[in-house]
């Protein structure tokens, strides 16, 4: 193996793994809500979401990395691409969901009702984060940079959105993902991976001793480190198979699926 490689078939399957994840956990924490209390229910009602938000962010800043390098957008290209991807399906999913409401008699009523949709605008600020990484030319200084700005945010939102941890469990995915693609041919060999690895998980973990009052954003992301080391690791071991046609076209449209879910499952 000279380099990790995720191919966009792969990707579509593990965004539709990821996006099956995040259904599943806002239904199981809705039956936790109703007093429903197992092993399964509650790990996915609780961790699910954060492990498939987390897979969301690592595959999109691997795209995004994969992307930038081949065709170097200027500013204006990157932000019209990145708004028209983010906007254009909220806006759209949020007309459907307005026009459903009004056909079964609900008042017409412009406002934020679906919790999930923090993720539009986080992922926008982490499109920022990638744009201003990916300037310098050195890419020692692009990751350093991605997560020095991934840090910023996680303190910012922690301390602004104290009761809201999920603006911060799942951001780690975002720099490993740039990570992977700018060192794809390091992070292959095994001895060079596992250094990486290894100091990543300790910064978050001395992060989390050093800083109390922010342990649990350090040690669920060295949570989320670990599952996505074990992730990288089986796509590259592991043939998925081509019959798997229904989480592919779950992949493709996930962002969709993920805009629409939260609503489809209130009045249900």
């Amino acid at each position: 193996m000279n380099s990790i490689q995720i191919a966009k078939d792969t990707s579509n399957v593990i965004k539709g793994l990821a996006c099956l994840l995040i259904v599943a956990h806002h239904f199981c924490a809705r039956l936790m809500a109703r007093g429903v209390d197992d092993v399964l229910t509650n790990f996915i009602g609780v961790r699910g979401g954060v492990v498939g938000v987390t897979v969301f962010f690592f595959l999109s800043a691997w795209g995004l990395s994969e992307s930038q390098i081949k065709n170097r957008y200027s500013f204006d290209a990157f932000v019209k691409r990145r708004l028209s991807k983010v906007y254009l399906p909220l806006i759209i999913t949020n007309f459907l969901y307005y026009v459903f409401l009004l056909m079964w008699g609900n008042t017409f009523n412009l406002r934020m009702i679906d919790g999930v949709l923090w993720f539009c605008n986080t992922i926008l600020i982490f499109y920022l984060i990638f744009y201003l990484s990916f300037l310098p030319k050195s890419n020692w200084t692009k990751v350093t940079l991605c997560i020095g700005l991934t840090l910023l945010y996680s303190l910012l939102a922690t301390w602004i959105y104290p009761d809201s941890p999920f603006y911060v469990y799942s951001i780690i995915g975002f720099p490993f993902g740039m990570v992977c693609s700018l060192y794809k041919e390091s992070l292959s060999r095994l001895t060079n991976s596992g250094v990486w690895i290894v100091a990543g998980l300790l910064m978050l973990i001395v992060g989390g001793i050093m800083l109390p009052a922010y342990r649990n954003l350090f040690f669920m992301n060295s949570f989320c480190l670990i599952l996505l080391v074990v992730l990288v690791t089986l796509i590259q071991r592991i043939t998925l198979s081509k019959k798997l046609i229904i989480l592919p076209f779950i992949g493709v449209y996930s962002y969709e699926i993920y805009l629409l879910h939260n609503k489809v499952l209130t009045p249900l």
